[in-house]
Parts: structure tokens; C-alpha cells; sequence
């Protein structure tokens, strides 16, 4: 037995962003993010383009939404992920080189499953190599070299229907807008006022 689909990959010149679509799936990709309202107005444009070309025979089952973020640890442990992510204390195995990894996830309000990935990395393994594998330029800062001990933070949200919808891009504007405090939360919540204020991130 064997099973055949058709996958059309379409990316901008300059391969910053890429949208994926399958027979039950769309996926939009972006490797140049200059926050929520941009990101959401692409979703909006694309999803009304499916909308448009499918018709009545199309319908929402899942949506999701993903945030990965990566930054050079700057010291053992790093001071820009909470205590509690910082796994063992490395003193006593009186080494100098390790990782490890934190996860965790919860269910949420709206029905969701949300979870956050915590890692320590070497810097060339910032971006997940299922990221790395859609070929997208990625901003030069996530460039690191291999030498450089860093913190990968895979935040996602994901929200299975639980009866069967017509797609509606309202709907999955208003979902996205949701999971996106989630994740924001989630992030707010593992990293530490340091990396705040270095970050300039707004709380709001």
C-alpha cells in the first residue's frame, strides 16, 4: 500500500517566508517576524485566498500556532530563562559541558494544548531542523557559531475542533489572536526580567 499527495510550496524572492499547502493543511512560515499584527494580516490575506478557491467544500479542523526563539545563553546557567528551567545543578558532576532540556505543557481556555520547549544548545542549532529543512534565510542573528552555548525556547499552541466547521477566516483570526497571548505568556513567564528589559519586550 502507498499513499501520493500534492504539496505546493510557494516562497517570497527572498525566501524570508513560505506558505505550504496540502490537501487538508496550510501552513504559513516566518523567518523574518516583525510581530503579531503583520504576522496576522498575512494569515487574514491567505486564508482568504483558500476560502475563495475551495469553497464550500473546505473546513476548519485544527489550528496552531508556533513561536521559536533563540538567544546565546550568556553564562551557566543563563540569566535569561528562569531558575526553574535551568535543570541540574551541574556543580557537583564537576564538568563544564552539558545540556538539557525542560518541557512542559497545559491545556488552556480555549480548548488548546499549549507547550513550551526549553533547550540548551550549541549555537548552530538555534532553529529546529524542521524549520532548517524548509531552505527559509533566516535573520543573520540566529547565525551562530557552533562554539557559542545557547537557549532555544519552542513555544506552541494547538487547538483541535471539536466538531467539524466551514472554514472561516474570521474564526481563525480570532483563535490566533488567543493563542498568541498564550504563547507570549508562556514566554513572559520562562524567561526573567533581565532578558526583559535587554529585549525590550512590551508586557502588554
Amino acid at each position: 500500500q502507498f499513499t501520493q499527495s500534492n504539496l505546493w510550496w510557494f516562497t517570497s524572492l527572498e525566501r524570508h517566508r513560505a506558505v505550504a499547502v496540502t490537501q487538508n493543511s496550510v501552513v504559513l512560515y516566518d523567518a523574518h517576524y516583525e510581530g503579531f499584527d503583520e504576522f496576522v494580516s498575512r494569515v487574514r490575506r491567505i486564508s482568504e485566498l483558500i476560502e475563495s478557491t475551495a469553497g464550500n467544500g473546505c473546513f476548519l479542523t485544527t489550528v496552531a500556532l508556533r513561536y521559536v526563539s533563540g538567544f546565546p545563553s550568556d553564562g551557566v546557567p543563563s540569566p535569561y530563562i528562569c531558575d526553574g528551567l535551568h535543570g541540574l545543578s551541574t556543580e557537583p558532576l564537576n564538568t563544564e559541558h552539558f545540556h538539557h532540556q525542560y518541557n512542559f505543557w497545559c491545556d488552556t481556555g480555549g480548548g488548546g494544548k499549549l507547550v513550551v520547549n526549553v533547550k540548551t544548545v550549541h549555537g548552530n542549532e538555534l532553529i529546529p531542523k524542521d524549520v532548517l529543512s524548509t531552505g527559509l534565510e533566516l535573520d543573520s542573528k540566529f547565525k551562530l557559531k557552533r562554539e557559542i552555548d545557547s537557549v532555544q525556547l519552542d513555544i506552541h499552541e494547538t487547538v483541535q475542533k471539536k466538531t467539524m466547521e466551514k472554514f472561516n477566516v474570521a474564526e481563525i483570526e480570532r483563535m490566533m489572536t488567543v493563542m498568541r497571548r498564550n504563547v507570549k505568556t508562556a514566554f513572559l513567564v520562562s524567561s526573567t526580567e533581565k532578558a526583559h528589559e535587554k529585549w525590550k519586550i512590551r508586557k502588554g
